[in-house]
């Protein structure tokens, strides 16, 4: 989800029902000028002076914790389509795709350790340099560093709720269920992607069997903001204070 315009996302109050009609947004090669350059002195003297600084956060900064991200340098999408919000609430079959991939790529993500990068601005938190955090990671990796002023726009792959009657459970309880419901399953992975999952071969997700709501049966979902779906307007809110502020 780090790729979708923010604005773009907390606009979208109907979702669209059709893949067709979203995109995954493409790199803008438009001239934004030189980058601001200096030194570490230079960053340091910056929050010294800067008592009120809010730092906002993307993929790039998880790469060194082992997580993929969705560009590579030149600005090129990585990864293949993405399930859809619509899709997935809509399709049982999106949704065994999903887990399926999930159901692989959750370790990658739970074992993942915050870098040097998260460790830095949780630091600068403490000592009183950074009010605010907005991060449209999903990886919880700057909860784990130990950033308190956080806003995590996407959400967080470590929570999943149910989409029917609300119950939410921590994403390790689904795995153990997913593990005893798939017991004897295994499918080769093809490689890992930013968003908690991996890329399978399409022969292997009909044999899949995914986890229902403990209280409902209902249909379970990461507590994630999926392409196509809208920003929760609490976080909207949180964003827009903080931005003020």
């Amino acid at each position: 989800m780090s790729d979708i315009n923010f604005s773009m996302l907390t606009g979208m109050s109907n979702i669209l029902s059709s893949k067709s009609k979203l995109r995954i947004p493409s790199l803008r090669e438009t001239p934004c000028g030189e980058p601001i350059c200096g030194t570490s002195a230079d960053v340091a003297t910056f929050f010294v002076r800067h008592s009120k600084v809010l730092v906002l956060t993307g993929a790039g900064l998880s790469t060194h914790s082992g997580i993929p991200a969705y560009r590579d340098e030149g600005g090129a999408w990585l990864r293949r389509t993405p399930i859809f919000y619509q899709d997935f609430i809509q399709c049982p079959i999106a949704r065994r795709r999903y887990w399926a991939r999930s159901y692989f790529g959750w370790d990658h993500v739970a074992s993942a350790k915050p870098n040097q990068g998260h460790q830095a601005l949780a630091r600068l938190e403490s000592a009183g340099h950074v009010k605010t955090v907005i991060t449209q990671n999903v990886d919880a990796l700057h909860e784990r560093a130990g950033s308190q002023a956080l806003i995590e726009i996407h959400g967080q792959l470590g929570r999943v709720k149910c989409l029917d009657c609300g119950a939410q459970y921590p994403r390790d309880i689904i795995q153990t269920y997913l593990r005893e419901l798939n017991t004897h399953w295994t499918a080769d992975v093809l490689s890992h992607n930013p968003d908690g999952d991996v890329d399978l071969d399409e022969a292997a997700y009909p044999d899949f069997k995914i986890a229902d709501c403990a209280h409902c049966s209902g249909r379970l979902k990461p507590d994630v903001v999926f392409f196509g779906e809208s920003v929760p307007k609490q976080t909207a809110k949180a964003v827009d204070e903080a931005v003020r502020n």
